[in-house]
């Protein structure tokens, strides 16, 4: 559900591999798939992709701006920052 609504609030969906990619990265160790409460980073990301073309469907019925697009304001936005 979180991709689908990631993807509603005009997120791109397909950044979401990244982010468990990075999450495996980090990760020490775990439990195996069956003593966990949760699923494996490995299994999320295979789940996530195997959900993304229905959450860039999802993406494109909320009328969204193409991904490059959202991308290349926040870079500038990050680049202007108030903080400057």
């Amino acid at each position: 559900l979180g991709l689908y609504f990631m993807a509603a609030a005009c997120y791109d969906p397909k950044e979401a591999v990244g982010l468990w990619e990075r999450m495996r990265a980090a990760e020490v160790s775990s439990p195996p798939q069956f003593l966990n409460t949760h699923p494996s980073t490995a299994s999320r990301i295979d789940s996530i992709q195997k959900w993304i073309p229905e959450a860039e469907t999802r993406r494109e019925a909320a009328k969204c701006p193409n991904p490059s697009t959202t991308r290349a304001f926040f870079e500038q936005q990050r680049r202007h920052s108030w903080l400057e």
